[in-house]
């Protein structure tokens, strides 16, 4: 499991969206603060692709995980530059569920969403 969680911040960080998407079940679900919730292959795409046109550069570096049985929480610090330039940076939890084939099958990100408003209109 540790390998799979590595690999999805990988992923994430390189913006590779079919990579990221291999990771998914078909019909996984991603509960993330200001999106609400996707699911499904396709409402996930459309996310990760968005992450580029948001932010001249993103980092999602994973700081701590704890994996038991076919979940894992991992707290991700997070560094994000605006188109302007502006460096906005946060702590978010993500809390992964893994079927039988390993896929995700879900994701529920956490954050502290009035900060990042705050630090974007700053």
């Amino acid at each position: 499991m540790e390998a799979i969680v590595q690999r999805y911040f990988e992923m994430v960080n390189k913006d590779d969206v079919d990579g990221l998407l291999s990771l998914w079940d078909d019909n996984g679900t991603f509960e993330i603060p200001l999106r609400g919730r996707l699911k499904g292959k396709e409402e996930i795409r459309k996310f990760y692709e968005s992450l580029p046109a948001l932010y001249a550069a993103h980092h999602d570096g994973p700081v701590k995980s704890v994996i038991a049985g076919n979940e894992a929480v991992v707290k991700v610090a997070v560094t994000n530059t605006t188109r302007e330039g502006k460096t906005i940076t946060f702590d978010a939890v993500s809390w992964m569920t893994f079927g039988a084939d390993k896929k995700l099958l879900s994701i529920e990100a956490k954050f502290d969403t009035a900060k990042l408003l705050k630090d974007l209109k700053g």
